[in-house]
């Protein structure tokens, strides 16, 4: 399966510069078109084998109507991107987050695009069938004038997301693994909103959950360190573990799975809501309040700074996944430095006095209230985006997940420190 899934990775990141890829025009009816133009094989050596596939004169059916099973249509609706300036402009952005640690503003273009209908089963089980290979609207000659899709599994999906997040092209993944934290180590400029992503995956699967870590997992076992369980975008995810009762394991991570298992039958929870997918989401529980951070896996501490850390952005969306610092923690001797631009300051850890507990507010809920009672005394942390309820919201009528519990916090008490280098001769 590695393979494959690392060629439709290839197939997505080279195609996105090509004539040969997935490109769409809009139609009257909102109902596009695709022909299979490239494909791949890999050979039982892992070789992977690319082909161009000619153009044919097709009639218009879909793939399951007429003769030809290279067909495929898809739903279609316009949706809002964002994407840079320019490339110049997005380069000279990254190289300045990774020389210096610091974010540059960008000035992004919002745009209406056609992109596929995230919210019809019919169109998720078909972009499914068509991840590992290039599909085209008949008649089209493809870049640069086309728009394009991105579609991706597994390790392709997350690559998928990144180019999506990059240059603003709709993007739909299934059992995709986390990418949030990969878009930020790779010092990708955040846009305003990446809403055009959508990420598609079950809770049995432990790859795209993040559960499939630690040094025993079998993802490490095979040489892969599944650090993040944060999506870019917005997720359609379907509890199989809750409603079908699946044993969360790798084995249901493959897309046949996914096409046969998942979405080729109805799925009652969203049927009995009216729909026909779960409801598309943002995973707001993978953003911390400001003055935390993630040290490790399963920990999360508290900062604290003599003064105030000031990041450029109007809104909380546009300060989101900015690069602010280095954080480097040394385990042993429980000291830590923060490196932000050209200044480096020292702090050390400490125990808090009381765990201080991060609530997020998930749902309305009449019979619900909250306490602070319970096992432990913990203070709490109510974290609220939505500013225009965060002073309105009755504790009585509203349920909360609890993100974290903080147990340690990282003092930095000293005054930043200036790093000049030495200029040789």
């Amino acid at each position: 399966m590695l393979p494959a899934t690392l060629t439709s990775l290839l197939v997505a990141f080279t195609h996105i510069f090509s004539t040969n890829s997935l490109d769409k025009i809009e139609r009257p009816s909102h109902a596009l078109q695709f022909q299979l133009r490239h494909l791949h094989a890999v050979s039982d050596s892992a070789h992977v084998v690319f082909s161009d596939v000619q153009p044919r004169t097709l009639d218009a059916h879909s793939n399951d109507q007429g003769p030809f099973s290279d067909l495929y249509t898809i739903r279609s609706r316009k949706i809002s991107s964002f994407r840079p300036p320019s490339f110049q402009a997005f380069s000279n952005a990254r190289i300045r987050s990774i020389r210096f640690g610091q974010s540059e503003h960008l000035q992004w273009n919002e745009e209406e695009i056609v992109g596929p209908d995230v919210e019809r089963r019919e169109t998720l089980l078909e972009l499914a069938k068509m991840t590992n290979n290039a599909y085209l609207v008949p008649g089209e000659a493809g870049c640069p004038e086309s728009n394009i899709w991105i579609i991706g599994h597994s390790l392709g999906g997350a690559l998928a997301s990144l180019l999506g997040a990059t240059f603003g092209a709709p993007v739909v993944t299934f059992e995709s693994p986390g990418e949030r934290m990969a878009a930020r180590r790779l010092h990708l400029p955040s846009p305003p909103s990446t809403h055009h992503i959508t990420h598609v995956y079950h809770s049995a699967d432990p790859i795209a959950m993040g559960t499939c870590n630690g040094v025993l997992s079998s993802c490490a076992l095979a040489g892969y360190a599944m650090e993040s369980r944060c999506h870019l975008g917005k997720t359609i995810f379907y509890d199989t573990v809750t409603n079908l009762s699946w044993t969360v394991d790798i084995r249901t991570h493959g897309i046949v799975n996914v096409i046969e298992k998942l979405l080729s039958d109805a799925w009652a929870p969203s049927v009995e809501v009216g729909r026909e997918v779960p409801e598309p989401q943002a995973e707001d529980d993978c953003v911390l309040p400001p003055g935390l951070a993630k040290i490790s896996h399963d920990e999360v501490v508290l900062i604290e700074l003599q003064g105030a850390l000031e990041v450029e952005g109007n809104h909380p969306s546009e300060r989101d996944g900015k690069l602010v610092g280095k954080l480097t923690v040394d385990t042993v001797t429980n000291k830590s430095t923060l490196l932000i631009g050209h200044h480096l300051l020292e702090g050390k850890i400490t125990n808090l006095a009381k765990p201080l507990a991060i609530l997020l507010r998930s749902r309305t809920a009449s019979t619900t209230t909250v306490s602070g009672t319970g096992v432990m005394d913990v203070e709490m942390f109510i974290h609220n985006d939505d500013e225009e309820t965060h002073n309105a919201v009755d504790m009585k009528q509203v349920e909360w997940d609890m993100v974290a519990l903080v147990k340690r916090k990282i003092v930095f008490s000293k005054r930043p420190m200036p790093i000049v280098n030495a200029r040789t001769t």
